[in-house]
């Protein structure tokens, strides 16, 4: 195997060891998992620093919409389980 093949699976088998083995919190394994990749494209593939620091803010601010996606359908669901609606649409379904 060749050094740019094994630095580019080093994150991902960061991920993976620190989640499945060592049962890492997903906030704290994903956050060495950044590290590692900065380190790799610092030393590795010799990225200029501001671009690896934008990448990761990018990559921040993704995350975050995402989150406001998820937490909108959270409310959502939790106003539509409290209002009787789910139940509604659960018996709804049963009868087809």
């Amino acid at each position: 195997m060749n050094l740019p093949l094994l630095a580019a699976l080093a994150p991902l088998a960061a991920a993976l060891v620190l989640l499945v083995v060592v049962r890492l919190p997903a906030t704290q394994a994903m956050a060495f998992s950044l590290a590692v990749t900065a380190a790799l494209s610092l030393f590795v593939w010799r990225v200029p620093p501001v671009h690896v620091l934008a990448a990761a803010l990018e990559g921040i601010g993704i995350a975050l919409s995402i989150l406001w996606i998820v937490a909108g359908a959270i409310v959502l669901l939790k106003v539509l389980t409290e209002s009787g609606a789910v139940a509604t649409m659960r018996q709804g379904f049963l009868r087809i």
